[in-house]
Parts: C-alpha cells; structure tokens; sequence
C-alpha cells in the first residue's frame, strides 16, 4: 500500500517538526511530574518553556535546527518549504 504524504515534502516536514516538538513537550512533562515540586517551581519550569518557544520560532525561521533533531536530519534530503508558504512558524 502506497501512501501519498510520505512523497509530499511539506507533510514530512511538518511531521518531523512534530516528532521534535512532542520530545520537548514530553520532556516538560517529566519536569511538572516531579515529586515535592512547589507551585512556583512549576510555573518557573512553564515559564522558561514559553521561552524557549520563542527561541524555538526564531531559529526554524532562520533554517536553524540545532534544537530539532529529526528536523535536522530531514534537511539533508527534503528541501526545506517555501519561507513564503503558510508552513513557516510566525513570531
């Protein structure tokens, strides 16, 4: 069985853009389960994630996937989507 969206460059990269951002989802997940955290130990762990979001936007932007593993690896392979298309991240 063939499946078209594995052809498509703009669903593989919006998947590998997926599978990075879950990771670090996942990791802020880890950090809000800790045992004995205190509220403001979490809203720090949010806060500093919100952060790194910001960063996150600006680095795609710039075809910088130092924070984007899979992202990165893709890029060797799969042009990266037109800066004009409705795929790239907006500040």
């Amino acid at each position: 069985m063939e499946i078209p969206q594995l052809r498509d460059p703009n669903w593989q990269w919006d998947l590998a853009f997926l599978t990075d951002i879950c990771s670090h989802c996942n990791l802020l997940n880890i950090k809000l389960q800790g045992k004995d955290k205190l509220i403001f130990e979490l809203l720090n762990d949010v806060t500093a994630f919100e952060g790194k979001l910001k960063l996150f936007v600006q680095h795609v932007n710039r075809h910088n996937f130092a924070h984007f593993p899979t992202c990165d690896k893709l890029r060797s392979t799969v042009p990266f989507p037109d800066p004009n298309s409705k795929r790239v991240l907006q500040s």
